[in-house]
């Protein structure tokens, strides 16, 4: 899967520059993966040409610390759930500027 997704990317013309998986096939398990991990995972994996760090999975809780991610590594993070709500927002007429949510919700 993480292929098929770094291939979609590379097509929409972003270089993807590293690419991590969490070996978890089932949802089951992967909702079980605290934000904490994927916290230190994301800051792990940035690298200094990198513009942006972008987590991919619904089941993923990242949300609650793309703040941290972005404090730490000094780059953007945008998570599945986290761009979904945004894009929902923006089609429903709502540009609010939200706190806690990553530099996407703040600017724009």
């Amino acid at each position: 899967m993480n292929r098929i997704e770094a291939d979609y990317m590379a097509d929409l013309g972003y270089d993807v520059l590293d690419l991590q998986g969490l070996g978890i096939t089932d949802d089951a398990d992967m909702v079980r993966v605290t934000p904490e991990y994927l916290r230190d995972l994301a800051i792990s994996v940035d690298r200094p040409d990198a513009d942006a760090i972008f987590v991919n999975c619904g089941a993923l809780r990242t949300v609650e610390v793309i703040d941290e991610i972005e404090a730490a590594t000094g780059k953007p993070c945008v998570a599945s759930n986290q761009a979904m709500l945004r894009h929902c927002l923006r089609l429903a007429g709502i540009d609010d500027h939200l706190e806690g949510l990553g530099v996407a919700f703040r600017r724009c």
